[in-house]
């Protein structure tokens, strides 16, 4: 099955991303999030995402949410 590469995922060509196995993606994408930080506690934009994809709001947690994220990008 082929899965379109993440517009965020800058670091491999779309032909490496089609080739490479889900670990090697989930790994990607993690990566591209380098940096991301939270706004005041376990808040903001992409802390945000990542909590809505699992179907939480601002306040919680998001450790676990992220890698959740990861894995269906």
């Amino acid at each position: 099955m082929k899965v379109p590469k993440p517009v965020y995922v800058t670091s491999m060509t779309d032909d490496e991303w089609s080739k490479s196995t889900l670990q090697e993606r989930v790994l990607r994408v993690a990566s591209s999030c380098k940096g991301v930080k939270e706004v005041g506690n376990n808040a903001g934009t992409a802390v945000g995402k990542f909590l809505s994809s699992v179907g939480l709001g601002a306040g919680y947690s998001w450790c676990a949410a992220f890698v959740y994220w990861c894995l269906i990008q």
